[in-house]
């Protein structure tokens, strides 16, 4: 764990620094899918925010694993958690925007652009999966509300783990 952050000071700094990415992300909304530089700049910080997110909360989820008591661990990962559903929200437009573009469009800035085109699995998930995509509004609600369909699992977790004893037999 400690060769992903050293402490929770150095956690505490990305936390902050995907959480401005985040809010920055939304200036995206109107220029994502103008041009393939635009496209391209869009999905790079888009894949920056992401893997940092995941590293925070994969650090704050295997500290919570060590012990389920810990307090400090237990309130990294619901900073943690909290941060996922603000970074799903912010960037929930995504895929609602590339899918509301003519395929054909976001298929020639993969050409036109040798570095977007290193995204083409990406776009291809995105435009094979459709028909399962709501509308921008609807997939920011959903992200809104993930934070809330996970807590009867996440308490029952807890209490599973860590405040329940069983004697032996």
């Amino acid at each position: 764990i400690k060769s992903m952050f050293k402490d929770y000071d150095e956690w505490n700094k990305m936390h902050d620094k995907v959480e401005k990415l985040a809010n920055e992300f939304e200036e995206y909304k109107d220029t994502l899918t103008n041009s393939s530089n635009d496209l391209l700049k869009g999905i790079k910080d888009y894949e920056t925010m992401y893997r940092n997110l995941m590293n925070l909360y994969s650090f704050a989820s295997m500290n919570l694993d060590i012990d389920t008591r810990d307090s400090t661990a237990q309130a990294l990962e619901s900073k943690a958690v909290s941060l996922y559903t603000k970074v799903s929200e912010k960037s929930s437009f995504v895929t609602p925007m590339i899918l509301e573009s003519d395929e054909d469009i976001i298929r020639g800035y993969l050409e036109e652009n040798e570095e977007l085109s290193e995204y083409k699995q990406f776009f291809d998930n995105i435009f094979r999966g459709k028909k399962h995509v709501l509308s921008a509004r609807e997939e920011a609600i959903m992200a809104q509300v993930s934070e809330i369909g996970t807590a009867s699992s996440n308490t029952f977790s807890m209490l599973n783990n860590a405040d329940l004893k069983f004697p032996k037999i």
